[in-house]
């Protein structure tokens, strides 16, 4: 861990961290390398997790208090939604997206929005008063830019002086990844936090559009931390890897095609990560590559330190994301940590950490299996030389811009400094 942490951080200082399932289960294994910088760095820290998908959790440190914080969508709480939601707010809401969006199903946002809002503003009260913390000496801070930090905003309300911020990834930011194409309060959000981090240059500027107060709206990058390579085991085949939930949105089927075009060429593919249609891949894939020269495998749900150790102790040649929409993929980071170059979609924030012909290569946002066929072709016919430098670049890339001892000791400090 480095030694750059400010002094602030011998103050007395308490975090109320607001996940979604972390450090429950499986999801959000992204966080770990962050929440290790805040747990060395506060002196007490609450996770609050609303959807835990497992009762497992994992190891956290004594200093750490982890609470489970479920949305309470009683009859009674959905009542006090549309009795304690500003009408005036949801008016402005309604006259400002309706273009897009019917003005029914925009109320119908906003006041269960406002509902689970409620519910997270009292369980933070409780917990305050009942743990005796001093408000001015705590930070609360909501990994997603959700309901949960809409909770946040209602706290400060009662509290002016409390300090809350927010991350903003990529569902949480982008209206046009959600049916109807809404996401409510964003100015609310806004006038409340004491400062929003954006993951992105892409996801800062659209979001900015939603305040005057724009300086509120920073860039605060995520990172991976990297393991040092072992003895790297060769497959003996073209290598690549992919890394996301088995879902629509995640469109693996089209490495499945894309893979299906090629002809005479000796090629791994291993995917990590499942979903509700993995039986679906699986069966395309034996339908579409049993008779081929390509081999693959599905890896299934695993942990982050399983991502790692597979990457430190396998050649891996290329690795692949062809999401519809994205914010800014964690899976890319670490595959650039390794080395890895990587092809993926031109969607969300993509281009600030893949560059064409310097790490890897753009695909259009909406490729045709032909597409990623050609990109795949691409990078199998490199020289030995010119593998090397996309290598050296994947790395620079991650080194300058993605690495975790940088970036979070950077993003400790800001919410220490608060």
């Amino acid at each position: 861990m480095s030694n750059l942490i400010l002094a602030a951080n011998m103050s007395n200082k308490t975090l109320f961290f607001f996940t979604s399932s972390f450090p429950y289960g499986k999801e959000e294994a992204f966080i770990e390398a962050e929440f290790s910088f805040l747990s060395e760095s506060f002196d007490k820290i609450h996770i609050l997790s609303n959807s835990p998908t497992s009762s497992e959790a994992r190891h956290v440190s004594e200093n750490v208090v982890v609470h489970y914080l479920p949305y309470n969508t009683t009859t009674q709480e959905k009542v006090n939604g549309i009795i304690h939601v500003d009408w005036l707010e949801v008016l402005n809401e309604t006259m400002v997206f309706s273009k897009g969006v019917a003005p029914l199903k925009i109320i119908q946002s906003c006041v269960s929005a406002y509902s689970k809002a409620l519910s997270t503003s009292k369980y933070i009260s409780v917990l305050v008063e009942r743990e005796k913390i001093d408000i001015c000496n705590a930070v609360f801070y909501s990994y997603w830019l959700n309901n949960m930090a809409l909770g946040l905003c209602l706290f400060k309300n009662k509290h002016p002086e409390a300090k809350i911020v927010s991350r903003a990834h990529g569902w949480d930011v982008y209206f046009e990844r959600h049916n109807p194409p809404y996401l409510p309060f964003r100015k609310l959000l806004f006038d409340s936090l004491n400062t929003c981090y954006a993951i992105s240059q892409n996801g800062q500027e659209y979001l900015r559009k939603f305040t005057g107060a724009k300086e509120k709206i920073q860039i605060s990058r995520l990172g991976t931390l990297k393991r040092k390579h072992a003895e790297l085991k060769n497959c003996g085949k073209f290598h690549i890897v992919s890394c996301s939930s088995i879902i629509p949105l995640k469109r693996v089927h089209l490495i499945v095609e894309a893979l299906s075009h090629l002809k005479d060429v000796s090629i791994v593919w291993r995917h990590f990560g499942g979903g509700p249609l993995t039986n679906k891949l699986q069966s395309l894939a034996m339908e579409k590559l049993s008779s081929s020269a390509i081999e693959f495998e599905f890896k299934g749900q695993v942990t982050n330190v399983q991502i790692h150790d597979f990457y430190s102790t396998n050649k891996v040649d290329l690795f692949i994301n062809v999401s519809e929409f994205e914010g800014l993929p964690v899976s890319i980071m670490e595959a650039l940590s390794y080395s890895i170059p990587v092809i993926a979609t031109n969607v969300g924030g993509v281009s600030e950490i893949i560059k064409n012909d310097f790490n890897g290569l753009l695909l259009s946002a909406n490729p045709e299996p032909a597409e990623v066929a050609s990109a795949i072709e691409k990078f199998i016919g490199l020289n030995a030389e010119e593998k090397e430098v996309f290598n050296s670049n994947a790395f620079a890339t991650w080194n300058e811009n993605y690495n975790a001892e940088k970036n979070y000791t950077d993003f400790t400090n800001q919410l220490l400094n608060l």
